[in-house]
């Protein structure tokens, strides 16, 4: 039985199959974020204080953060210094807010008088919850940002890397607001996708390197005229979040800044890679100078390999290869790091087989960070040399993907996301012609 009735004589029946798809593909996300929800169950039923968290790949930094930057006595980030025995937080302000949010629910949910690692579990449990319809929003704002190919999100809804890392922090909040952003932008209304870029900006730092890829596809398609609003829109979101805290209390807004400066080469970096294969560390400011400066290099190759195409390049396949080249230049390349790729990777190369290669590095590398972590607790696992070698295949992997989505931009005539769109102009055209003429 159908609710609704039967389609009517001017109903569109693929408005209908679009929405069914739409179901299935949230069900699918849904599905799989509790898979990950379910792969750290060992480590939630114990807390998180069991000592085999890193060989059991059960880890989150959700509950360790919240008693340890105030979460757990209701501390407004940002506002004032933290409280005795907690640390400033060094998250973007949406981010922040995002945690005391589900601080405030595990606060009204969860009894006072349950010691603080049984309510930092709690505080686990509700961000799973949100996060989980932050995962949900990013797949359907996938699936309706390119007509006609709504079951490309099919390759975020099913991604085993959301399994391994979708719970390790809270990134997938900005990977949702990017994601609209994106469909905003798809649906010409460059004022809301100003607008989530703001916010997006203000959820984690990495949107901000996808900028150079709206103003290079507006002037490949001399479309110029949306960059304004869209700018302005971004820079008006990300001030009203931002510009309150920072009059209040700019030491504790700009944390996050200056953490992000002066931290060294950490997780998954190929600096770190170089200093356990035995490179001379560098020094913190010259560290800094390098990521930067190879970053603005792979940014300078992706800009000219864009100009030089035949036909204008895609967003979607400009925005993965700008945020590919971050993570792989950055100072810290942490697994969960990932997810920021995944819906650009949907919408630039949905092609399942390498897809999939380029996803079973990801997850073993995320498997290689537990197992190194392990090794540091005398427990077992990986050696620094190894991991050092899975940091780099880890990133060679990335590079390839990459390398594959340049060679579509310059070769459009392979790029089967242009082939769909051609076809379903065509189909279009020709539903249109069959049309009775009305007038």
């Amino acid at each position: 039985m159908r609710f609704g009735g039967p389609l009517g004589r001017f109903g569109n029946p693929s408005s209908r199959l679009l929405v069914h798809t739409l179901r299935i593909l949230a069900l699918l996300a849904t599905l799989t974020h509790l898979l990950g929800y379910l792969m750290r169950l060992p480590c939630r039923l114990a807390n998180f204080t069991n000592a085999d968290r890193y060989p059991r790949m059960c880890y989150s930094d959700m509950p360790y953060l919240f008693g340890g930057r105030g979460f757990d006595v209701g501390h407004l980030p940002y506002l004032s210094a933290p409280p005795k025995g907690a640390e400033s937080l060094e998250y973007p302000v949406l981010t922040g807010w995002f945690m005391h949010i589900t601080g405030w629910l595990t606060a009204h949910t969860a009894p006072a008088n349950l010691a603080v690692n049984s309510r930092a579990s709690v505080f686990y449990d509700w961000n799973t919850v949100l996060l989980g319809i932050c995962l949900v929003v990013a797949v359907i704002a996938v699936a309706l940002t390119v007509p006609g190919r709504p079951w490309d999100a099919a390759l975020l809804a099913l991604a085993p890397t959301i399994i391994m890392t979708g719970l390790i922090n809270w990134d997938l909040l900005a990977v949702a607001l990017l994601a609209v952003c994106m469909l905003m932008w798809a649906r010409e209304k460059p004022v809301w996708a100003g607008v989530f870029m703001g916010l997006a900006v203000s959820a984690k730092f990495y949107p901000l390197v996808i900028l150079p890829a709206f103003a290079i596809v507006a002037w490949r398609n001399r479309q110029l005229r949306p960059l304004a609003p869209f700018a302005l829109a971004a820079v008006a979101a990300w001030a009203v979040l931002n510009a309150p805290f920072a009059v209040i209390n700019m030491h504790e807004w700009a944390y996050f800044y200056t953490f992000s400066r002066e931290r060294g080469a950490d997780f998954g970096s190929v600096w770190l890679a170089m200093d356990l294969l035995g490179v001379p560390s560098l020094p913190i400011e010259q560290l800094n100078l390098w990521a930067a400066g190879v970053f603005a290099v792979l940014a300078a190759a992706i800009t000219v390999v864009a100009f030089i195409a035949k036909q204008p390049p895609r967003l979607a396949q400009l925005a993965f290869l700008f945020v590919a080249a971050f993570c792989v230049s950055n100072k810290v390349y942490s697994p969960q790091y990932v997810l920021w790729l995944l819906p650009l990777a949907a919408l630039a190369r949905p092609r399942w087989r390498e897809y999939l290669v380029w996803q079973g590095s990801q997850v073993w590398y995320a498997v290689s960070v537990w197992l190194y972590l392990a090794a540091g607790d005398k427990l077992q696992g990986l050696n620094a040399v190894n991991y050092a070698w899975m940091i780099l295949l880890t990133i060679a992997f990335t590079l390839w993907f990459s390398a594959l989505i340049i060679r579509d931009v310059l070769r459009p005539q392979d790029d089967i996301v242009r082939l769909g769109e051609s076809t379903h102009r065509d189909a279009e055209i020709a539903a249109d012609a069959q049309q009775p003429q009305l007038l």
